[in-house]
């Protein structure tokens, strides 16, 4: 009878325990706060699609952004484990979503978002999980000004411990640079950067990101001879860039993202 007691007792904490983990795992709980977001922000733009079909110039009313309403959860998240590194992808959401949460943003970062923005190159930079940061970082480049940026970028690579988050902070630092229309000054900043996680990281998934990179600043600038292409003309013949040659050709790209 005793037997049975303990083994009914023990099964019972077993369940209990089971029942209450994903309570206990901070990033379930995290994942259930977001998806929720996620829904919510997906039917806030489907809501507006719908009313730009009947009105063309209509503005989407960002006071009922659903960013709104769960930015406060987030943030508690986030204080509920400061330091640890649960705390940084609630971080990265408070980065990337205070614009659309806070009235007047539109052109700057909140200061809930710089002080996301604080804990993670500060508080976070020597942990091996802050590497899943550092695009969100670089990204805020555009509110934030690569004068703060690089800086916490560099403070990273040199807190942080792990080669490759090293190398990213490196990498990111050199996108931040580089932009999306360098300029020769651009290139200057951002080329020793990429070559220098070539050299100093190798093997790197860091390295492998810089390589188009460094080909598109090495290859494709004004004034360069264009790189071989090769596609197919309009009857289906394989037909090369350098086969134009002294002709005005036209290269149209284009893509989807």
């Amino acid at each position: 009878m005793l037997r049975l007691i303990i083994a009914s007792v023990f099964w019972a904490w077993v369940a209990l325990a089971a029942a209450q983990e994903p309570a206990n795992d901070p990033g379930a709980e995290l994942k259930a706060i977001t998806d929720e977001y996620d829904k919510a922000a997906e039917a806030f733009w489907e809501q507006f699609e719908k009313t730009r079909e009947e009105k063309k110039d209509a503005e989407p009313d960002m006071s009922k952004h659903p960013a709104r309403q769960f930015l406060p959860r987030v943030e508690a998240f986030a204080k509920k484990h400061a330091g640890q590194p649960a705390a940084i992808p609630a971080l990265c959401w408070i980065i990337e979503n205070s614009q659309d949460a806070v009235p007047g943003s539109e052109d700057k970062l909140p200061a809930v978002g710089e002080w996301a923005f604080e804990q993670i190159t500060t508080v976070h930079a020597g942990q091996k999980e802050v590497a899943d940061a550092l695009r969100t970082l670089s990204r805020s480049s555009w509110v934030l000004g690569e004068q703060k940026v690089v800086p916490a970028l560099e403070r990273i690579e040199s807190a942080n411990p792990e080669p490759g988050v090293k190398a990213s902070a490196l990498f990111y630092q050199g996108v931040v640079y580089h932009g999306y229309d360098p300029k020769p000054e651009a290139v200057a900043k951002s080329r020793p950067l990429f070559e220098r996680v070539l050299k100093e990281f190798p093997d790197s998934e860091a390295a492998k990101k810089c390589e188009p990179f460094l080909f598109e600043i090495n290859n494709l600038q004004v004034g360069m001879k264009a790189p071989e292409l090769e596609g197919t003309d309009a009857e289906g013949k394989t037909i090369t860039l350098s086969s134009l040659r002294g002709q005005v050709v036209v290269l149209d790209f284009f893509g989807f993202w």
